[in-house]
């Protein structure tokens, strides 16, 4: 999904878990750029996986939501609530 001639090696496959949010911050690293003032950013720069130089996974969990579905995923674990369960 990355493409950086000279930087990332071509079929490097990342085995951590990343989510969509990530890719601005990303191209914001990766263009040395700062995120707009007063913005709050969630992604992750990924560019340190992708290098080969991250130590740790990047994020511990990862959570999203859409309406009233969410899901949260840890390791090997999900948990995943695909409509509203009606209290008794």
């Amino acid at each position: 999904m990355l493409q950086w001639k000279g930087r990332i090696q071509a079929g490097h496959v990342l085995s951590e878990p990343v989510i969509g949010t990530d890719l601005y911050s990303t191209i914001l690293a990766a263009a040395g750029a700062a995120p707009p003032k007063g913005r709050e950013i969630d992604g992750m720069d990924l560019l340190p996986l992708c290098l080969g130089k991250a130590t740790a996974p990047l994020h511990p969990y990862l959570a999203w939501r859409y309406g009233e579905q969410f899901a949260l995923r840890q390791g090997d674990y999900k948990l995943v609530q695909t409509k509203k369960i009606k209290q008794r």
